[in-house]
């Protein structure tokens, strides 16, 4: 009798399982349908299309939550566009001009959202005054980007049954050589990233740099003091002047950095 109790319990298990499973792929495919509906009606509002994004003048366009990835926006104008929570992972911006865009987080539903460009290609893009708030930018290329006065940190919202939300920025293992950051607000995780030859003067950088590879970088007039782990960052012939402010005890020039005259 017991033995069949539990047979019978096994199959009402097994029976109630695959319907939780078969409404989970349900609510996976409704929310991607959606997702995408939504993208496409808020680019064909501006006459736009997938596929035909490259070169094109988007000039301040509300794209907040527009799944773009693997899109190829290599030269286009999205200058002061709202990008606010938007995907666009993998996505191509080479050359693109995004001054004054704004790519931060919004809530939807009582969720947060956060801009997602891990993996995308920047090489060139112009993201001057930018403001991005707790984007994910894990691994994207962003060599000899120009990012002077972008300020890059993580997402602080209040909420009524919470002190506050954070939404982390991850800069890890991003490629930022050669890359113009000067005067830019740097409090984002910058862990194994790769600023060999950047510009960085007048930045301040308040963040993890574990690993991070600055060699031949421009140091001068560089805030470094809230900076973590600068001991295991490379510093091999980067540039820094009297105005270089560093954490307290740490010697630059035995990490290999060279001080040079500070220009007035």
């Amino acid at each position: 009798m017991d033995r069949r109790r539990m047979n019978d319990a096994n199959k009402i298990a097994r029976r109630v399982l695959g319907i939780v499973f078969a409404g989970s792929l349900l609510l996976i495919f409704y929310c991607v349908c959606s997702c995408s509906d939504y993208s496409e009606k808020a680019l064909a509002r501006y006459g736009l299309k997938r596929g035909q994004l490259s070169g094109r003048r988007m000039t301040g366009y509300d794209l907040k939550l527009v799944d773009l990835r693997g899109e190829n926006l290599s030269r286009s104008d999205l200058t002061r566009a709202d990008l606010s929570g938007a995907n666009l992972e993998r996505a191509n911006l080479e050359w693109a001009k995004l001054n004054g865009v704004v790519l931060s987080v919004v809530q939807v539903k009582g969720e947060w959202l956060y801009p997602r460009l891990s993996k995308a290609r920047l090489r060139y893009a112009d993201l001057s005054a930018a403001i991005i708030e707790g984007a994910d930018l894990t691994g994207a290329d962003l060599r000899n980007a120009k990012l002077k006065g972008v300020t890059i940190r993580a997402a602080v919202r209040t909420a009524p049954d919470i002190d506050f939300v954070v939404c982390g920025a991850f800069l890890r293992k991003a490629n930022l050589r050669g890359a113009d950051l000067r005067n830019a607000d740097l409090t984002v995780a910058l862990d194994e990233a790769d600023l060999r030859g950047a510009d960085l003067r007048g930045s301040s950088v308040d963040c993890s740099v574990e690993k991070t590879d600055f060699r031949k970088a421009n140091l001068q007039g560089t805030d470094l003091r809230g900076s973590t782990y600068l001991e295991t960052a490379r510093l091999t012939a980067a540039k820094y002047d009297c105005n270089t402010k560093w954490p307290r005890g740490f010697e630059a020039r035995k990490r290999g950095a060279i001080l040079v005259p500070f220009a007035r």
